[in-house]
């Protein structure tokens, strides 16, 4: 696992060595200029991995960003996508202190609690905001109701009728 670890870091860090000397703000589309290469390190499902990644800074709105982290599902706390997915798993059955054990003894990854609580809530609140918004385009408003009642479909048998 820890050599497939160092093969995945060195592919993703080589995919983005060159980065561009601009890109659209994500935040209000003005241009980003290149800062500097800046390290992160995040917890995947094969252990540690290290990513250098092109830091962009907008003069125009002030903030800073790296897209290779939007571009491959990188959250704030350092889970990768298949980490967060099972933090969130086990936050959403056990507690948080016991779900942090679950991936420790199981899956040997030193996710603490407070990393699976903020992405059980994370997700949490993302899948209600699925949800109502599907919810919301599939049941049009009416302001019309029909009721019907139908007392024939009474399934008896004939010694009840007796």
């Amino acid at each position: 696992m820890a050599l497939t670890a160092r093969l995945l870091e060195d592919q993703l860090n080589a995919a983005h060595s060159h980065p561009a000397s601009s890109v659209p703000c994500l935040c209000c589309g003005a241009t980003a200029r290149f800062v500097d290469m800046r390290p992160k390190t995040i917890t995947s499902v094969l252990g540690a991995l290290t990513l250098r990644r092109g830091y962009y800074h907008c003069a125009t709105c002030g903030r800073g960003f790296c897209p290779q982290d939007q571009a491959l599902g990188l959250d704030n706390c350092g889970l990768s996508p298949g980490v967060a997915r099972m933090a969130a798993l086990v936050g959403a059955t056990t507690s948080f202190q016991e779900g942090a054990m679950l991936l420790r003894e199981l899956a040997g990854l030193p996710v603490d609690a407070k990393q699976v609580e903020r992405t059980a809530k994370r997700v949490g609140t993302a899948v209600a905001e699925d949800e109502v918004k599907h919810w919301e385009q599939a049941v049009p408003a009416s302001d019309v109701m029909y009721a019907g009642v139908d007392g024939t479909g009474i399934p008896m048998r004939p010694e009840e009728l007796a």
